[in-house]
């Protein structure tokens, strides 16, 4: 707009400059005419001076004087000046001296010409004519001519101005209106005048005719302006137009004008109304295309629109926040959920919609998306009616017309969460059935386990009952046996507590826990089965440091106890050599312990590894199919994965990994 107001006001100085430029024309021309008299009578009154020279040096104006044959005859100081010649070298000399070389022909012509036909002329008015400097350099130069004859013949006076000045200028302004028409074409520019009455145009630049299509004397027909004006925005238009050039002397407009081919062209009119005794007389601006810039608008705002709508139809809330926790930008899932809206909204930061307890974390996980570029965070809105609702946030930093803000998108997870604890609850049911169905398969083992300190108790007892007996009754007798009764009493009782830790039903609960001791009570529960199936076990700690990790002790017993028997299965078959389970403990470079069940069993088919994980696909006349599988979902709740591997030289390998929580130095 500015550059475009600026324009009015270059058109503005370039008018006073023309303006000038014609005043010193008519300056000059009135001169002339002084000039061509003061020649005409120049010999008469040379009379009076007893010689013309006196003349010469009184005229302002490098003058000479030149006969019939073209020899110069006098000359002035001014001329000297002028062409750095002085009087003495001039005399007697061709006027061709002080002309160029490549019009010496053509000057010969005219010259004589001029002395068949004397006049009063002026030379250089139209076209630039150049004199020659003694130092070679080319002078342009206006010339008047006046001729007088006498006894002697035709004598020819000559006054020469030097217009170096006007040159300059005159090709500053053509350079200005070469410029001045590049512009206006490259920005599809129309400059008019118009009649402020009747809005007609009184002239149209010749862009009129490639934008719109219409031949120019159809612009500057009656209503022309006015007809070709969108139907939608003529009456708007001519408003403007009335009420503004009544008061304004700048006014700018947009409307739409049809062009030749019923095409619609986008124009800002730039107005300037000149006035004369008060009143406008002259209507007078630029017509500049801004079809494409509308259009790109129009565009904008589609896009702008479109945005808006995919914003709006998200299942989620959109946020844009300032550094401040501020709402920028939003979408109407948010406003429905917090009751907000509009300005509202804008007041509002993300702190405000959260439970009193949470802005402080709201606030550092905003803190966090500035400093590293991103965040992502569980938190509860407080929705319009009270209710607190889980929901899941992600946000990116992003630079915006030199602003930071926090862009991203929070979706509804109370349903997932809910889903979540539901599913946590059945999978500790299962695994509750899962550790109920192992123990049935220990069912004898532990009966015959059980049975031993049970036997020794009951022996004790009979003897102590023996001794008590007697006339006079063994005390250090009873003593032992009653101690006997004790320990085989605790020995029962440890193996009933194993079995409860093993079997109770109750939430899990994440600890630190020392893998490699939980390990090893799962392999004293089943000793007894082992020595029962002539299976040998192997505990190998390879570790050096005692290493906890994040678990579930009873979860992490039941997959330990899980591979272990199935191991067991998988070696009773075998005949002809021994038994052997490897239980083996390592620390891998990746932080994280890998926990190996090596044995030398019947093994699998490579094929079969994933079958083997796959729910109710069992080997057991009266097994579930579910024991890998839920060892699988433990392992991997747990922030790790349960593979297993066939053995080169017979059996298999299940190990499962987990992440190391610390060390502790033994």
């Amino acid at each position: 707009m500015y550059f475009l107001c600026s324009g009015y006001i270059f058109s503005t100085i370039l008018s006073v400059m023309d303006l000038c430029l014609t005043i010193d024309r008519l300056l000059q021309d009135a001169y002339c005419v002084f000039m061509s008299t003061v020649v005409a009578s120049a010999f008469e009154t040379a009379k009076l001076f007893n010689s013309h020279h006196e003349l010469l040096m009184a005229i302002p104006e490098s003058a000479l004087v030149v006969d019939s044959s073209g020899l110069i005859v006098d000359s002035n100081i001014q001329l000297e000046k002028l062409f750095g010649y002085t009087q003495k070298e001039l005399l007697g000399k061709c006027i061709e001296l002080l002309i160029p070389q490549r019009v010496h022909t053509k000057h010969i012509k005219k010259r004589e010409q001029y002395s068949k036909s004397p006049h009063n002329q002026i030379m250089g008015e139209d076209n630039y004519i150049y004199g020659l400097h003694k130092s070679g350099e080319e002078i342009p130069v206006e010339v008047r001519l006046g001729s007088h004859t006498t006894e002697d013949g035709v004598f020819v006076l000559a006054l020469i101005t030097d217009i170096t000045q006007r040159y300059w200028a005159q090709e500053h302004l053509k350079e200005r209106d070469e410029r001045l028409g590049v512009i206006l074409e490259s920005t599809r520019t129309i400059p008019w005048l118009a009649d402020p009455v009747t809005w007609d145009f009184t002239y149209v630049g010749p862009q009129a005719i490639e934008i719109l299509g219409y031949p120019v004397e159809q612009w500057y027909e009656k209503d022309f302006w006015v007809n070709k004006i969108h139907p939608d925005d003529r009456d708007t238009a001519i408003q403007i137009c009335a009420d503004r050039s009544k008061t304004h002397n700048n006014f700018e407009l947009e409307y739409r004008m049809i062009t030749s081919k019923s095409d619609v062209i986008w124009f800002h009119d730039i107005v300037n109304v000149a006035y004369k005794n008060g009143k406008p007389y002259v209507l007078r601006g630029f017509l500049l295309d801004i079809t494409d810039r509308k259009l790109d608008e129009q565009k904008l705002q589609e896009e702008k629109q479109f945005s808006k709508n995919v914003i709006d139809s998200l299942p989620g809330l959109f946020f844009m926040l300032d550094r401040q926790g501020r709402y920028v930008r939003w979408n109407k899932k948010a406003e429905e959920l917090h009751g907000h809206s509009g300005d509202k909204f804008k007041e509002l930061t993300a702190m405000d919609l959260v439970s009193p307890e949470k802005r402080k974390e709201m606030l550092q996980n905003i803190e966090t998306g500035f400093q590293e570029g991103q965040f992502s965070a569980e938190y509860e809105f407080v929705s319009k009616d009270g209710q607190k609702i889980e929901y899941a946030g992600h946000g990116i930093r992003t630079n915006i017309d030199g602003n930071d803000y926090l862009v991203g998108f929070e979706i509804d997870i109370s349903k997932q969460k809910k889903m979540e604890k539901d599913t946590h609850r059945l999978r500790n049911e299962l695994a509750h059935v899962n550790r109920l169905a192992t123990m049935g398969e220990l069912t004898a083992s532990i009966a015959h386990e059980l049975n031993q300190p049970l036997a020794a108790i009951m022996s004790n007892a009979q003897a102590a009952l023996q001794f008590l007996k007697k006339e006079i009754p063994d005390l250090e007798e009873i003593y032992a046996a009653l101690t006997d009764i004790t320990s085989d009493d605790q020995r029962a009782s440890e193996i009933i507590k194993r079995l409860r830790k093993f079997i109770v039903k109750g939430q899990s609960e994440n600890v630190q826990l020392n893998i490699t001791d939980h390990i090893e009570e799962v392999v004293k529960l089943i000793k007894n089965d082992a020595n029962n199936k002539n299976i040998s076990i192997v505990f190998e700690n390879t570790l050096s440091m005692i290493s906890l990790v994040m678990g579930d002790r009873i979860q992490l017993q039941q997959v330990v106890l899980n591979l272990i028997l199935n191991a067991f299965e998988a070696m009773e078959e075998i005949e002809n050599k021994s038994r052997k389970l490897v239980i083996r403990v390592i620390k891998n470079s990746d932080n994280r312990l890998t926990i190996e069940f090596i044995d030398n069993g019947i093994g699998f088919e490579q094929q079969d590894i994933e079958r083997l994980f796959t729910a109710f696909s069992t080997t057991k006349q009266e097994g579930m199919g579910m024991g890998l599988t839920i060892s699988r979902t433990i392992i991997e709740a747990h922030g790790g994965k349960l593979k297993a591997i066939k053995n080169d030289n017979g059996g298999a390998t299940f190990y499962f990994d987990l992440p190391l929580a610390s060390e502790i130095s033994v």
